[in-house]
């Protein structure tokens, strides 16, 4: 999954929050385009994980650094 690369930060527009992407993973078997996506959420120091579509990833987060 290269939209979304592994170690990359991100911050979340709506809230301003940073987050470094741990890993991604198809959330389905066989895959439906859904990821479970795991982050590290560095303004509350928790990992925290959701399942969202890459397309809506990339429209809430925007990329600080690779």
């Amino acid at each position: 999954m290269n939209d979304i690369p592994i170690g990359s930060l991100w911050t979340h527009k709506p809230t301003g929050t940073r987050r470094m992407v741990l890993s991604v993973t198809d959330a389905h078997s066989p895959p439906t385009g859904v990821k479970l996506i795991v982050y590290h959420a560095m303004d509350s120091n928790s990992t925290l994980m959701l399942m969202a579509r890459t397309g809506d990833w990339l429209y809430d987060c925007v990329l600080i650094s690779t």
